[in-house]
Protein backbone atom coordinates (compact mmCIF):
# COMPACT_ATOMS: atom_id res chain seq x y z
CA UNK A 1 0.00 0.00 0.00
CA UNK A 2 1.18 3.12 -1.03
CA UNK A 3 2.40 5.49 2.00
CA UNK A 4 -0.23 8.04 2.92
CA UNK A 5 1.38 9.60 5.91
CA UNK A 6 2.08 13.24 4.55
CA UNK A 7 -1.23 13.15 2.88
CA UNK A 8 -2.74 12.25 6.37
CA UNK A 9 -1.16 15.24 8.22
CA UNK A 10 -2.13 17.68 6.02
CA UNK A 11 -5.77 16.59 6.05
CA UNK A 12 -5.67 16.53 9.61
CA UNK A 13 -4.80 20.12 9.69
CA UNK A 14 -6.95 21.31 6.73
CA UNK A 15 -10.16 19.85 9.59
CA UNK A 16 -8.55 21.99 12.43
CA UNK A 17 -6.19 19.06 14.01
CA UNK A 18 -7.09 16.01 15.52
CA UNK A 19 -8.67 17.72 18.56
CA UNK A 20 -11.32 19.07 16.11
CA UNK A 21 -13.03 15.83 15.20
CA UNK A 22 -15.40 13.62 16.65
CA UNK A 23 -15.33 11.27 14.31
CA UNK A 24 -14.71 10.52 10.79
CA UNK A 25 -16.24 7.53 8.62
CA UNK A 26 -15.90 7.31 4.66
CA UNK A 27 -17.83 6.03 1.55
CA UNK A 28 -16.53 5.70 -1.90
CA UNK A 29 -14.53 8.37 -2.95
CA UNK A 30 -14.28 10.95 0.28
CA UNK A 31 -13.74 11.27 3.75
CA UNK A 32 -16.49 12.40 6.17
CA UNK A 33 -15.64 14.20 9.18
CA UNK A 34 -17.85 15.38 12.11
CA UNK A 35 -15.99 18.44 13.29
CA UNK A 36 -16.58 20.52 16.54
CA UNK A 37 -16.15 24.07 15.06
CA UNK A 38 -16.65 23.29 11.28
CA UNK A 39 -15.03 27.29 10.91
CA UNK A 40 -11.52 25.39 11.50
CA UNK A 41 -12.42 23.75 8.04
CA UNK A 42 -9.70 25.09 5.79
CA UNK A 43 -11.03 24.50 2.22
CA UNK A 44 -9.03 26.75 0.58
CA UNK A 45 -5.67 24.81 2.12
CA UNK A 46 -7.43 20.91 1.63
CA UNK A 47 -7.64 21.71 -2.22
CA UNK A 48 -3.56 22.68 -2.57
CA UNK A 49 -2.88 19.15 -1.08
CA UNK A 50 -1.37 16.77 -3.23
CA UNK A 51 -4.13 14.33 -3.01
CA UNK A 52 -7.37 16.00 -2.49
CA UNK A 53 -9.28 16.11 -5.42
CA UNK A 54 -12.02 18.43 -3.78
CA UNK A 55 -13.77 19.56 -0.57
CA UNK A 56 -17.54 19.68 0.59
CA UNK A 57 -19.93 20.51 3.33
CA UNK A 58 -23.33 18.32 3.06
CA UNK A 59 -25.28 16.54 4.88
CA UNK A 60 -23.62 17.43 8.03
CA UNK A 61 -20.07 16.33 7.63
CA UNK A 62 -17.18 18.23 5.97
CA UNK A 63 -15.72 16.44 3.29
CA UNK A 64 -12.35 15.55 1.64
CA UNK A 65 -12.75 13.98 -1.92
CA UNK A 66 -9.98 12.05 -2.11
CA UNK A 67 -10.59 9.15 -5.24
CA UNK A 68 -11.34 5.43 -5.06
CA UNK A 69 -8.20 4.92 -3.06
CA UNK A 70 -9.67 6.42 0.03
CA UNK A 71 -10.17 2.95 1.61
CA UNK A 72 -6.27 3.06 2.24
CA UNK A 73 -6.21 7.26 3.29
CA UNK A 74 -8.96 5.97 5.33
CA UNK A 75 -7.09 3.01 7.32
CA UNK A 76 -4.04 5.16 7.25
CA UNK A 77 -5.72 8.23 8.98
CA UNK A 78 -7.11 6.13 11.94
CA UNK A 79 -3.93 4.55 12.85
CA UNK A 80 -2.36 8.22 12.86
CA UNK A 81 -1.15 8.73 16.45
CA UNK A 82 -3.27 11.53 17.21
CA UNK A 83 -6.18 10.03 16.39
CA UNK A 84 -5.27 7.15 18.11
CA UNK A 85 -5.06 9.25 21.58
CA UNK A 86 -8.28 10.51 21.00
CA UNK A 87 -9.77 6.99 21.03
CA UNK A 88 -11.43 7.02 17.52
CA UNK A 89 -10.58 3.40 15.35
CA UNK A 90 -11.62 2.81 12.05
CA UNK A 91 -14.16 -0.22 13.73
CA UNK A 92 -15.88 2.35 15.62
CA UNK A 93 -16.78 4.14 12.00
CA UNK A 94 -20.07 3.73 9.57
CA UNK A 95 -19.24 2.76 6.13
CA UNK A 96 -22.85 3.37 4.82
CA UNK A 97 -22.70 7.38 4.63
CA UNK A 98 -26.91 6.99 4.82
CA UNK A 99 -26.90 5.03 7.98
CA UNK A 100 -24.40 7.37 9.09
CA UNK A 101 -26.62 10.22 8.52
CA UNK A 102 -29.48 8.55 9.98
CA UNK A 103 -28.14 8.87 13.29
CA UNK A 104 -26.56 12.22 13.12
CA UNK A 105 -29.72 14.01 11.75
CA UNK A 106 -33.00 14.52 13.30
CA UNK A 107 -36.51 13.22 12.00
CA UNK A 108 -37.14 16.48 9.93
CA UNK A 109 -33.58 15.95 8.56
CA UNK A 110 -34.66 12.54 7.51
CA UNK A 111 -38.11 13.39 5.85
CA UNK A 112 -36.60 16.05 3.78
CA UNK A 113 -33.72 13.67 2.41
CA UNK A 114 -36.19 11.11 1.49
CA UNK A 115 -38.32 13.92 -0.49
CA UNK A 116 -35.45 14.58 -2.27
CA UNK A 117 -34.72 11.10 -2.92
CA UNK A 118 -38.37 10.97 -4.61
CA UNK A 119 -37.72 13.85 -7.12
CA UNK A 120 -34.29 13.14 -7.35
CA UNK A 121 -35.06 11.49 -11.08
CA UNK A 122 -36.80 14.58 -12.01
CA UNK A 123 -33.80 16.98 -11.15
CA UNK A 124 -33.01 17.06 -14.88
CA UNK A 125 -35.81 18.00 -16.73
CA UNK A 126 -36.10 20.60 -13.80
CA UNK A 127 -32.97 22.33 -14.83
CA UNK A 128 -33.35 22.29 -18.07
CA UNK A 129 -36.51 24.21 -17.77
CA UNK A 130 -34.69 26.93 -15.41
CA UNK A 131 -32.02 26.92 -17.57
CA UNK A 132 -34.79 27.67 -20.56
CA UNK A 133 -36.25 30.25 -18.05
CA UNK A 134 -33.23 32.12 -17.30
CA UNK A 135 -31.86 32.56 -20.78
CA UNK A 136 -35.03 33.83 -22.24
CA UNK A 137 -35.25 36.20 -19.15
CA UNK A 138 -31.81 37.42 -19.82
CA UNK A 139 -32.44 37.71 -23.63
CA UNK A 140 -35.87 39.59 -22.77
CA UNK A 141 -33.78 41.96 -20.37
CA UNK A 142 -30.89 42.53 -23.14
CA UNK A 143 -33.75 43.54 -25.48
CA UNK A 144 -32.88 40.85 -28.09
CA UNK A 145 -36.24 39.41 -27.84
CA UNK A 146 -39.73 41.10 -27.11
CA UNK A 147 -41.46 39.94 -24.10
CA UNK A 148 -44.82 39.81 -25.73
CA UNK A 149 -43.02 37.58 -28.35
CA UNK A 150 -43.97 33.82 -29.15
CA UNK A 151 -40.61 33.17 -28.71
CA UNK A 152 -40.85 34.52 -24.91
CA UNK A 153 -44.25 32.48 -24.41
CA UNK A 154 -42.77 29.79 -25.57
CA UNK A 155 -39.71 29.36 -23.94
CA UNK A 156 -41.39 31.16 -20.59
CA UNK A 157 -43.93 28.00 -21.17
CA UNK A 158 -41.48 25.18 -20.97
CA UNK A 159 -40.50 25.97 -17.58
CA UNK A 160 -43.92 27.27 -16.29
CA UNK A 161 -45.24 23.97 -17.36
CA UNK A 162 -42.94 22.20 -15.06
CA UNK A 163 -44.04 24.04 -12.35
CA UNK A 164 -48.02 23.87 -13.04
CA UNK A 165 -48.15 20.41 -13.64
CA UNK A 166 -45.14 18.87 -11.94
CA UNK A 167 -47.69 16.55 -9.39
CA UNK A 168 -48.84 15.37 -13.37
CA UNK A 169 -45.19 14.91 -13.46
CA UNK A 170 -44.80 12.82 -10.65
CA UNK A 171 -47.37 10.04 -11.20
CA UNK A 172 -43.26 8.42 -9.97
CA UNK A 173 -43.66 6.44 -13.63
CA UNK A 174 -46.60 4.97 -11.24
CA UNK A 175 -49.09 5.07 -13.84
CA UNK A 176 -47.96 4.97 -17.48
CA UNK A 177 -45.07 2.84 -15.77
CA UNK A 178 -41.29 4.50 -17.47
CA UNK A 179 -40.09 7.73 -16.78
CA UNK A 180 -38.50 9.67 -19.68
CA UNK A 181 -36.22 12.29 -17.87
CA UNK A 182 -34.14 9.66 -15.86
CA UNK A 183 -32.05 7.98 -18.74
CA UNK A 184 -31.42 11.56 -20.62
CA UNK A 185 -29.94 12.99 -17.64
CA UNK A 186 -27.71 10.34 -17.06
CA UNK A 187 -25.93 11.07 -20.32
CA UNK A 188 -23.79 14.22 -18.46
CA UNK A 189 -22.15 11.25 -16.74
CA UNK A 190 -20.72 9.53 -19.71
CA UNK A 191 -19.36 13.05 -20.86
CA UNK A 192 -17.48 13.17 -17.93
CA UNK A 193 -16.05 9.77 -18.53
CA UNK A 194 -15.08 10.63 -22.20
CA UNK A 195 -13.44 13.90 -20.95
CA UNK A 196 -11.19 12.05 -18.09
CA UNK A 197 -10.25 9.53 -21.04
CA UNK A 198 -9.05 12.38 -23.02
CA UNK A 199 -7.06 13.57 -20.41
CA UNK A 200 -5.75 10.26 -19.39
CA UNK A 201 -4.41 9.77 -22.75
CA UNK A 202 -3.24 13.13 -23.81
CA UNK A 203 -2.52 14.97 -20.96
CA UNK A 204 1.09 16.05 -20.29
CA UNK A 205 1.24 15.78 -16.41
CA UNK A 206 1.61 12.90 -15.34
CA UNK A 207 -0.40 13.58 -11.77
CA UNK A 208 -3.38 14.77 -14.07
CA UNK A 209 -3.34 11.57 -16.45
CA UNK A 210 -3.18 9.22 -13.21
CA UNK A 211 -6.14 11.72 -11.31
CA UNK A 212 -7.86 11.28 -15.12
CA UNK A 213 -7.65 7.50 -15.20
CA UNK A 214 -8.62 6.50 -11.93
CA UNK A 215 -11.74 8.62 -11.75
CA UNK A 216 -12.51 7.43 -15.54
CA UNK A 217 -12.39 3.93 -13.94
CA UNK A 218 -14.71 4.99 -10.81
CA UNK A 219 -17.06 6.45 -13.37
CA UNK A 220 -16.78 3.44 -16.01
CA UNK A 221 -17.98 1.10 -13.51
CA UNK A 222 -19.72 2.83 -10.31
CA UNK A 223 -20.69 5.67 -12.53
CA UNK A 224 -19.22 7.87 -9.17
CA UNK A 225 -18.61 10.94 -11.37
CA UNK A 226 -17.28 13.44 -8.20
CA UNK A 227 -13.49 12.69 -8.71
CA UNK A 228 -13.56 13.52 -12.41
CA UNK A 229 -15.81 16.92 -11.88
CA UNK A 230 -13.49 18.09 -9.14
CA UNK A 231 -10.41 16.88 -10.02
CA UNK A 232 -10.48 17.51 -13.81
CA UNK A 233 -13.45 19.13 -15.24
CA UNK A 234 -14.23 21.79 -13.21
CA UNK A 235 -10.51 22.92 -13.54
CA UNK A 236 -11.23 24.18 -16.80
CA UNK A 237 -14.84 26.40 -18.36
CA UNK A 238 -13.75 24.22 -21.60
CA UNK A 239 -14.40 20.32 -20.26
CA UNK A 240 -17.44 21.93 -18.38
CA UNK A 241 -19.20 23.26 -21.65
CA UNK A 242 -17.45 20.12 -23.22
CA UNK A 243 -19.74 17.81 -20.99
CA UNK A 244 -22.80 20.33 -21.36
CA UNK A 245 -23.00 19.67 -24.98
CA UNK A 246 -21.66 16.09 -24.99
CA UNK A 247 -24.53 15.35 -22.95
CA UNK A 248 -26.98 17.56 -23.97
CA UNK A 249 -26.02 16.21 -27.93
CA UNK A 250 -26.62 12.27 -26.15
CA UNK A 251 -29.85 13.32 -24.49
CA UNK A 252 -31.11 14.32 -27.90
CA UNK A 253 -30.37 11.01 -29.25
CA UNK A 254 -32.24 9.72 -26.48
CA UNK A 255 -35.23 12.06 -26.64
CA UNK A 256 -35.30 11.45 -30.78
CA UNK A 257 -35.47 7.43 -29.26
CA UNK A 258 -38.54 7.97 -27.25
CA UNK A 259 -35.97 6.57 -24.64
CA UNK A 260 -37.67 5.89 -21.21
CA UNK A 261 -36.61 4.36 -17.32
CA UNK A 262 -38.70 1.87 -16.26
CA UNK A 263 -37.40 1.66 -13.04
CA UNK A 264 -34.18 4.06 -11.21
CA UNK A 265 -31.09 2.98 -12.17
CA UNK A 266 -27.97 4.22 -12.13
CA UNK A 267 -25.14 4.95 -14.52
CA UNK A 268 -22.08 2.78 -14.64
CA UNK A 269 -21.02 -1.35 -15.25
CA UNK A 270 -22.45 -1.99 -11.93
CA UNK A 271 -25.96 -0.44 -12.64
CA UNK A 272 -26.19 -1.52 -16.28
CA UNK A 273 -28.52 -4.14 -15.54
CA UNK A 274 -30.83 -1.77 -14.72
CA UNK A 275 -31.45 -0.46 -17.97
CA UNK A 276 -31.95 -3.80 -19.78
CA UNK A 277 -35.83 -3.26 -18.95
CA UNK A 278 -35.80 0.32 -20.75
CA UNK A 279 -37.59 1.80 -23.64
CA UNK A 280 -35.87 1.48 -26.63
CA UNK A 281 -32.69 -0.17 -25.06
CA UNK A 282 -30.50 -0.05 -28.22
CA UNK A 283 -31.13 3.52 -28.49
CA UNK A 284 -30.04 3.99 -24.95
CA UNK A 285 -26.46 2.06 -26.13
CA UNK A 286 -26.47 4.74 -28.66
CA UNK A 287 -26.71 7.42 -26.60
CA UNK A 288 -23.69 6.74 -24.12
CA UNK A 289 -21.69 5.76 -26.91
CA UNK A 290 -22.28 9.23 -28.39
CA UNK A 291 -21.92 10.93 -25.05
CA UNK A 292 -18.58 9.05 -24.63
CA UNK A 293 -17.14 9.69 -27.55
CA UNK A 294 -18.13 13.37 -27.99
CA UNK A 295 -16.39 14.39 -24.76
CA UNK A 296 -13.28 11.78 -25.49
CA UNK A 297 -13.08 13.52 -29.21
CA UNK A 298 -14.22 17.35 -28.42
CA UNK A 299 -11.85 17.09 -24.96
CA UNK A 300 -8.86 15.51 -27.14
CA UNK A 301 -8.97 18.49 -29.76
CA UNK A 302 -9.07 21.21 -26.73
CA UNK A 303 -6.44 19.63 -25.22
CA UNK A 304 -4.10 19.66 -28.62
CA UNK A 305 -5.55 23.07 -29.72
CA UNK A 306 -4.24 24.40 -26.32
CA UNK A 307 -7.35 25.72 -25.41
CA UNK A 308 -6.94 23.86 -22.07
CA UNK A 309 -3.86 24.51 -21.06
CA UNK A 310 -4.28 23.37 -17.33
CA UNK A 311 -2.93 19.77 -17.33
CA UNK A 312 0.40 20.37 -19.30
Amino acid sequence: MKDYKKLVQSVIAGVGGADNINDCIHCATRLRFSLKDESKFDQTALKAVDGVLGTLVSSGYCQVLIGTHVGDVYAELMNAPEMKAKGLKASDAIDDPATAGDKKTGLLDRFTKMMSDVYAPYIPILATGGIASGVIGLLANMGVVDSASLTYQTFYAIFYALIYFFPILLGIMAEQGFEPALAAGGMGNYAALGICLAVAVFAKNAGDKATAGSAAFTNALCGITEPGLYGIILRSKWLLGTMIVSGAAAGLILGIGGVAATNFSFSGLLAFSGWFGCVNFPMYCIGIVAAIALGFILTAVLLKSGKVNEYN
